[in-house]
């Protein structure tokens, strides 16, 4: 039986997403969350990123979750969060893709 680990991060800068994370928050506008490859975590592997700072936007002010390699997220090399306090929910395929969920 796995347990459940909710490791929750806040970051203020641009970061780097572990297979140790399970939630990272952004605490300032316009940051940039680089994922782990897929095939360094497992498959199923979930990840969530989260606008903590409430001011997420178009532009320069969006939350940018980008991918590492060649991997995907749902067949972009990025995607981003506009939403002030939206979140994006990652799922792994344990190989190359990451899958909005």
């Amino acid at each position: 039986v796995e347990k459940m680990n909710f490791a929750y991060r806040e970051s203020s800068g641009n970061t780097s997403a572990t297979a140790a994370d399970r939630v990272v928050a952004l605490t300032a506008k316009g940051k940039t969350v680089t994922l782990p490859t897929a095939a360094s975590v497992r498959s199923g592997f979930v990840l969530t990123i989260k606008d903590a700072s409430g001011e997420a936007s178009t532009g320069s002010d969006a939350q940018t979750i980008s991918r590492s390699g060649s991997d995907t997220i749902d067949g972009a090399t990025s995607i981003t969060i506009i939403a002030p306090y939206g979140s994006v929910d990652l799922v792994s395929d344990g190989s190359t893709k990451w899958y909005v969920m």
